[in-house]
């Protein structure tokens, strides 16, 4: 029986950044970042940093893999795929006043999480924006936590980030078919 799937790029972008560790501290190419984990300890990484715009639906539309002390906010136009994208939910370090420009040019709607700064606090109104889109933001999430899990993307295996990149596109491709399964599954249960 043929199945009548549609794939079809989706219209909001989520886009986020995790840092995996490199095979070993000699990779060149990779370099150091530290972090905050989620015990407050700062924690030294040797490795790469995967950028990833996924869907509302979890599927990954596009991924770019660079050093890990690239910062997240320089590879947002790279992910961002103007034609199809009405939407961006982003998390804290993405936003800019020239990146806010940029989006309403293109008439893509900034849902990028807003900062705050020194003797500028966020407002009652902005912390509630943030935790609706943060909501949102929980897919991208999701999509890291399994491509790590069932994918072993949470350490490299190769030297050399082109190499690892191939490894890492076909875990977002092998993500991207166990989603679609998923929207199989629920427009056609199996019967007993």
């Amino acid at each position: 029986m043929a199945k009548r799937i549609i794939i079809k790029q989706g219209s909001v972008a989520i886009i986020d950044a995790t840092v995996v560790q490199s095979a070993s501290r000699k990779d060149d190419d990779a370099d150091w970042i530290s972090k905050k984990n989620s015990q407050g300890k700062v924690q030294s990484t040797h490795g790469f940093k995967i950028h990833t715009n996924a869907d509302e639906d979890g599927f990954v539309q596009a991924a770019v893999m660079t050093p890990a002390n690239v910062h997240d906010s320089q590879v947002l136009e790279c992910l961002l795929d103007n034609a199809n994208n009405v939407a961006v939910f982003a998390d804290s370090a993405y936003p800019s006043k020239e990146r806010t420009k940029q989006l309403q040019r293109l008439g893509i709607d900034n849902r990028i999480h807003e900062k705050a700064y020194r003797n500028n606090p966020l407002t009652n109104a902005q912390k509630q924006a943030n935790r609706l889109r943060t909501t949102h933001r929980n897919v991208v999430e999701r999509v890291f936590a399994q491509t790590k899990t069932h994918f072993g993307i949470g350490r490299m295996r190769y030297m050399g980030i082109a190499r690892n990149l191939v490894r890492v596109m076909i875990a977002m491709i092998c993500h991207n078919l166990k989603t679609a399964r998923k929207f199989v599954a629920l427009d056609h249960p199996q019967s007993a």
